[in-house]
């Protein structure tokens, strides 16, 4: 009964009972029930659950929260092995084709093959129907393909016609290209809407609701629950010393917005270091549980000598309360706390994008460097002289901006009319007011300090770095928060089939 639609077909039982239902059959299903044999009970695949369903309309998801709240399929369904209904539009695609294939009774035909043919499984004998013409193709036999039987008996198929085997083709995510799955939430696929859904968090003190809507969850209003708009998998009970991004790579591993944001290599280490975790913790006896609490660890040496030394307090709390856990035993010796703080800070630095500001700062000193260039080569004719005279000291206005990675713009063209200038450019100046080339080249240089930040600015929210390019367009517009809320290329329109994880150097 782990088929939505197999749950949906022992309804049909009651479809002649002289009775009106309002809670629809399709409802109850796709909450994990199925029929009994006694009349209007219904039954969790997963947990067993039994329900009862009247003539009056039952919230079917708030009753089996009600019955069972730790049950699996109501938390994080997408690590059951259930297998959900698709619309048909969802069946249109390749992957949602291929993922109805469960106990596929055929060995000679491979489901891959039947998919990318335009088939998807109707959980009855072999048989298999078409996406786009519905037809039906059953009693295979060894040697059969299945665009040639598609061909054969619906030729006039819009797939047949089209030959469109691979228009939609799974991509392989071993190389990097993600495919697209559409979310289960589109509506909290943008961070602003799921940041709203935070307005009446009321455990703000354990949590920042921000960083938990930057990690894909929005709030469903009830105690500290909260859900992916991607993979829909639900976290509670937080703690304040919880990272959203490591409980979500922790509990839902194969969530493709932890993927595409924080990289594959990140849920490999999250998912690394709790197997060590749980492979280090002991079986039994005293060191069974820590030894202190973790207020007490804090106030040890090398925690001590870790903050004094301008660590980070929080990484250091983190990594601390992650010894107590693993081992029982605080830090015995500051080198491996610093080692460890580092050694987290340098992970979050190379799986995370450069930020704007540093963006910034590197393009406005790039732009002192080249306005220099500029004054300098302006002055040739009494270079020599100039040097000589006019040499820029460590103090001096162009210096200062030279050295300093936080110059604007506005302070460049400030120390560039600072810098006094020969005699013969002042005579070129006198007799011609309206050239300036001092003027020009610093607007040029102003523009293309612009067109570089344009460059790299997400072209959704206008905020973020660019990070993600769509394939096969293969445009890079958005960044990674916005990305899965687009199915065309803000640029081209183009379907978008595939996403890469991109980081600008």
């Amino acid at each position: 009964m782990n088929v939505e639609f197999n749950r949906l077909r022992t309804f049909e039982q009651w479809e002649h009972a002289s009775w009106t239902m309002e809670t629809s059959f399709e409802e109850v299903a796709k909450a994990g029930f199925y029929a009994t044999e006694r009349f209007l009970e219904a039954k969790c695949h997963y947990c067993g659950a039994t329900v009862y369903i009247g003539e009056q309309a039952v919230d079917i998801e708030s009753k089996h929260r009600q019955l069972n709240p730790s049950c699996a399929f109501l938390l994080h369904p997408d690590r059951t092995d259930n297998v959900r209904s698709f619309d048909a539009a969802e069946l249109k695609r390749e992957e949602c084709r291929l993922a109805t294939f469960v106990n596929w009774p055929v060995a000679h035909i491979s489901p891959p093959a039947l998919a990318k043919a335009g088939f998807y499984y109707t959980f009855n004998s072999d048989q298999v129907k078409c996406a786009w013409c519905e037809g039906v193709i059953g009693q295979w036999e060894v040697g059969d393909d299945p665009f040639t039987e598609h061909q054969k008996f619906f030729p006039s198929c819009e797939k047949v016609i089209a030959n469109g085997i691979s228009s939609n083709p799974v991509l392989d995510s071993s190389i990097g290209i993600q495919p697209v799955k559409p979310p289960h939430a589109q509506h909290f696929s943008s961070l602003d809407s799921r940041i709203r859904t935070f307005e009446n968090w009321t455990t703000g003190n354990i949590q920042d609701p921000e960083r938990l809507a930057q990690a894909g969850f929005y709030y469903l209003g009830r105690a500290d629950e909260v859900h992916c708009f991607h993979c829909d998998g639900g976290l509670r009970f937080w703690l304040a010393d919880d990272d959203p991004w490591f409980e979500h790579a922790r509990c839902f591993p194969k969530c493709q917005f932890v993927q595409l944001v924080k990289g594959q290599l990140f849920i490999e280490n999250v998912q690394t270091q709790i197997k060590n975790s749980s492979g280090q913790q002991p079986s039994g006896g005293a060191q069974s549980t820590a030894t202190m609490t973790l207020d007490e660890a804090l106030s040890t040496e090398p925690v001590q000598l870790a903050l004094s030394m301008g660590l980070n307090a929080g990484r250091i709390r983190a990594v601390t309360k992650r010894q107590l856990e693993t081992t029982g035993q605080p830090f015995a010796q500051s080198q491996a706390l610093i080692e460890a703080v580092l050694d987290g800070q340098i992970q979050d630095e190379e799986l995370e994008p450069t930020t704007s500001s540093r963006m910034d700062r590197r393009i406005e000193n790039e732009v002192s460097r080249l306005l220099w260039s500029a004054i300098s080569s302006s002055t040739t004719p009494n270079l020599s002289s100039f040097n000589s005279t006019f040499a820029p000291s460590a103090s001096s206005p162009v210096s200062e901006v030279r050295n300093s990675s936080q110059a604007t713009s506005t302070e460049i063209a400030e120390a560039a009319a600072a810098v006094p200038e020969p005699a013969s450019v002042l005579r070129r100046r006198s007799s011609s007011e309206a050239v300036k080339p001092g003027d020009e080249k610093t607007h040029r240089l102003e523009e293309e300090n612009k067109r570089l930040k344009d460059a790299r600015e997400c072209k959704i929210c206008m905020a973020d770095e660019v990070g993600v390019v769509f394939c096969p367009c293969g445009h890079l517009v958005s960044c990674v928060q916005c990305a899965p809320a687009v199915t065309n290329c803000p640029v081209c329109r183009a379907i978008i089939k595939g996403r890469v994880r991109t980081f600008l150097s």
